[in-house]
């Protein structure tokens, strides 16, 4: 199967992509009542935020847990996003200073207990329904939320880097999470001019889709490919960045910090390669290094050492590396996203929302209209027949989600198939 570029698809096809992108990403007009925000570290994924609410007249603390941390961010400021003209963002290392904060933000990406433990402090400062929204689903939400007095104020959110670009929010509430609280921020994600997407009880979609794609490419960094390779293949698609630039420009420590949290699948390959380059040091553009050098703070550049490291990962773990054309990289790249989505679809996520998160958090350009309008345009026999094909490969990753099945069999359209 040949997925085509995004320059060979028809001027009516790429018409009617940006038309659906721009049915699903309109906002609703809601009232919002916050007017002071408290957000916690996340580096430029926290300023990004930050940034975004003072440009809609909401004064911001940006916390941080140490001074230095709080150095990095600052520094990072200036340097990297410009400053801030409106002088309504401010910054501290005490919790004190949250006292009149409306709602407090966690853009951390610290192992849980350290999360919680600055959560808690806060407790001591905000008022008791003040709500708290850490950058977690699932079960690690839950476990937070009930280690907080008044759980019901909890609830997960996902903001995507650059924030101040992308159009959607990603809101994951608990059990418990009060009517009140998830109405409260879907007020402010409308300030923001961003449209909400829930996510399921299991956790945040985004992250699953994310894990699955990098799955994928860590799979051909270990095998055979670099990480400019994989990053070339998709821009020559039509993304805008490739996803080891915007690894590094988001922090590698962020995705580090997820697979830290999920337990491992043991039926899953294990690919070394990112945790050790986040173990050496490699944490992207605001250490100046990452999957690229970024010399002085400027711009990308290859670095020889990083395709060290893949060779000697494929030695130790005893695999003949080989070349994959830039065709075969973007094949299993896309048909990753196409089949993880079709599962989200069979655990009930909306073919809409998986729409609004491709592009929005994942890069998937706009013109495609998303994930699933996308695979709706293909044919869902060639879609199944080769995810087939690649599992003599590996038969769990590349295991035909239900939906596609179906499609295939019967011709039916994949956004009419969600559970």
């Amino acid at each position: 199967m040949r997925i085509p570029l995004l320059s060979e698809l028809t001027p009516s096809a790429r018409a009617a992509g940006l038309a659906h992108q721009e049915h699903v990403l309109t906002p609703e007009n809601l009232p919002c009542d916050v007017a002071r925000a408290t957000v916690i570290g996340g580096a430029a994924t926290g300023l990004g935020l930050a940034l975004s609410l003072v440009s809609k007249g909401i004064s911001v603390l940006f916390l941080e847990d140490d001074a230095s941390s709080l150095e990095r961010a600052q520094d990072y400021l200036r340097r990297g996003l410009g400053g801030d003209p409106t002088g309504l963002l401010r910054f501290s290392i005490d919790p004190a200073e949250a006292s009149e904060s409306d709602l407090i933000l966690d853009r951390s990406s610290e192992p849980i207990p350290r999360k919680l433990a600055l959560l808690q402090q806060l407790t001591h400062y905000v008022a008791s329904d003040t709500p708290i929204l850490p950058n977690l689903a699932g079960a690690d939400l839950s476990a937070v939320a009930c280690a907080l007095p008044a759980p019901e104020r909890v609830l997960g959110v996902q903001i995507f880097t650059p924030a101040q670009q992308t159009r959607i929010v990603e809101l994951a509430p608990h059990s418990g999470t009060a009517p009140g609280i998830t109405k409260q921020v879907f007020g402010l994600v409308s300030r923001l001019g961003k449209v909400p997407v829930m996510a399921p009880a299991s956790g945040f979609v985004s992250e699953r889709l994310n894990l699955r794609l990098l799955e994928a490419a860590d799979t051909l960094l270990m095998d055979g490919t670099t990480p400019w390779e994989i990053d070339e293949a998709l821009e020559d698609f039509g993304y805008a960045m490739g996803i080891y630039e915007a690894q590094d420009l988001i922090g590698t420590d962020v995705a580090y910090g997820v697979r830290q949290r999920r337990p491992r699948d043991p039926a899953r390959r294990y690919i070394p390669i990112a945790d050790r380059a986040v173990e050496e040091g490699r944490l992207g553009k605001k250490a100046s290094v990452g999957w690229y050098r970024y010399p002085g703070g400027g711009g990308k550049v290859i670095d020889p050492l990083v395709e060290d490291l893949c060779r000697e990962e494929a030695w130790f773990a005893g695999i003949s590396r080989r070349e994959f054309p830039p065709e075969e990289i973007r094949k299993r790249l896309l048909l990753s996203q196409i089949n993880e989505a079709a599962w989200a679809l069979s655990r009930g996520v909306s073919a809409d929302d998986l729409d609004r998160i491709s592009t929005q958090a994942l890069g998937l350009p706009p013109q495609t209209g998303g994930i699933v309008f996308w695979a709706d345009q293909m044919n869902a026999r060639e879609i199944a027949a080769a995810l087939t094909a690649l599992q003599t490969e590996d038969p769990l990753v590349w295991g035909v989600a239900p939906p596609l099945v179906q499609a295939a069999q019967t011709g039916e359209r994949l956004r009419d198939l969600a559970g």
